[in-house]
């Protein structure tokens, strides 16, 4: 479905040709293992809101890990896990940012990956972004900020190169999109 989704197509692409079996599986694989890393960044998350309690964070990540977004979308091979998981982890950069601005480019360009696998998690994540830099700088420099903007879009122009993927491979059948060779 348009506007596709390049970047899950080549990461999971990727991961199902480095293990040495059915590529169906493969895919399945991939996507259980971004659902149980979703839980790394929740952490992160959960620990910058102050929970401090090891019992009760253990509670969250639990609920976190039933949420269907992660549970369900784990068990098939699917797009949304990938989602979700890079969805949390620029929630956790951003909920961490702080003063500290050298790192933005990289969020930006978790940003422009995610907009490659999702374009509704990329847009989300993207206002997340937005209004985070916008509370946090609102008495930076004009100039600062339109200077940081010019690298945050080369960012998040390299984190969308995975549409190259769709031009390069539009006049060629399913099975060679998906990379099936087996």
């Amino acid at each position: 479905h348009p506007p596709g989704s390049p970047g899950y197509i080549l990461s999971a692409g990727v991961f199902a040709h480095l293990l040495p079996i059915n590529f169906d599986r493969a895919l399945v694989i991939f996507s259980a293992l971004c659902a149980a890393l979703t839980l790394f960044p929740l952490d992160r998350i959960l620990r910058h809101l102050g929970q401090t309690s090891l019992f009760l964070r253990f509670g969250w990540l639990l609920l976190g890990g039933l949420l269907p977004n992660v549970w369900l979308q784990a068990v098939r091979i699917e797009l949304y896990s990938l989602a979700t998981l890079l969805l949390f982890v620029i929630v956790a950069r951003c909920l961490t940012r702080g003063t500290n601005q050298e790192r933005d480019w990289v969020t930006v360009l978790v940003i422009g990956l995610l907009l490659s696998v999702n374009a509704l998690f990329g847009l989300m994540a993207l206002l997340i972004f937005i209004v985070t830099i916008l509370v946090q700088e609102k008495r930076s420099p004009m100039r600062s900020l339109l200077t940081n903007a010019a690298g945050w879009c080369v960012a998040g122009a390299l984190g969308l190169l995975p549409f190259v993927y769709c031009f390069a491979v539009s006049g060629f059948d399913d099975r060679f999109v998906w990379g099936d060779w087996h």
